[in-house]
């Protein structure tokens, strides 16, 4: 593995460690930050006691019962681990089975004050975890109010109101479609138990639309004009077809797949790519147009 790769992975598993809290910034545990510089959780403990001036409130924190509890709720923390009950008699910094939360500027700061070969490297790694999944909630952040946002303007839109409702029976043979699928994979294997719905759907909307971040946002259709919904219906229409005709033909379920996205990619290419919320941001490929002309 190269130097890149194992960065990436590293970079990718503080990611995996970090914990969004609610009504708190992004923070990481005394376990996982201790496990990031290769020492043992009583050394981080003792790094904060003996660096106060280091680490204000706003780089540290101890957790509140009730956030011991969400954590355990989540599974980010076994039902073993001291819990809030007793939180009170182990305020101690001392007692190191309440957990520190670190934000990013504390986990950071923590590299100055261990005395570790790998603590600069893992400082650049932490910033650039941090980075990225603040960059990511608040992409998610701003698409969720663009949702909102476009949904009061839709909804009182009689013609897009018409539209959308419309466009259920097309979703409904859509889902119809995906469940004889699912139906008729467990009877073939009746281990493989794995919701498609999303898979295709995400497909779909991937091959329609210019996204932007990695996740498509909760009532994506309200965020859609007009023309827009009318393209996700003709494309669940083709995506529905595919799947009933490959299991006619008896068509391994992977290859039906497969054909469905090649046929959804054709369609976009056809109609042409754009900006959910803006028909008029088309972008068909050139081919497309001189097939058309």
């Amino acid at each position: 593995m190269s130097k890149k790769q194992t960065e990436l992975t590293v970079v990718q598993k503080i990611q995996s460690d970090i914990i969004q809290l609610p009504g708190r910034p992004m923070v990481m545990l005394t376990r996982e930050v201790a496990e990031l510089y290769q020492v043992k959780p009583k050394q981080i403990t003792q790094a904060v006691r003996r660096n106060p001036k280091r680490f204000p409130e706003d780089f540290v924190f101890r957790l509140t019962p009730e956030e011991i509890t969400y954590l355990q709720n989540e599974g980010r923390l076994s039902a073993n681990e001291k819990s809030g009950l007793h939180f009170e008699a182990r305020l101690s910094l001392q007692a190191t089975e309440i957990p520190l939360a670190f934000t990013r500027e504390g986990a950071n700061q923590l590299s100055t004050v261990l005395r570790s070969d790998i603590a600069i490297e893992r400082s650049l790694q932490i910033m650039k975890a941090f980075t990225a999944l603040e960059r990511e909630a608040e992409r998610s952040r701003t698409q969720n109010e663009r949702v909102r946002n476009q949904r009061a303007i839709n909804k009182n839109n009689p013609e897009w109101v018409a539209i959308r409702e419309h466009g259920k029976l097309p979703r409904r043979e859509f889902t119809d479609a995906i469940a004889v699928l699912e139906k008729h994979i467990l009877s073939v294997n009746p281990e493989h138990r794995r919701s498609y719905y999303g898979t295709y759907t995400e497909m779909e909307y991937k091959q329609l639309f210019i996204l932007e971040g990695k996740k498509i946002a909760k009532n994506f259709r309200d965020l859609l004009d007009g023309i827009q919904l009318t393209c996700v219906g003709t494309a669940e229409i083709i995506i529905s077809d595919t799947i009933y005709d490959g299991l006619d033909n008896g068509t391994e379920y992977h290859e039906i797949f497969k054909i469905a996205k090649a046929k959804i990619k054709a369609f976009s290419a056809l109609v042409g790519k754009s900006i959910p919320g803006n028909h008029k941001a088309l972008r068909p490929a050139p081919l497309a147009l001189s097939a058309a002309r």
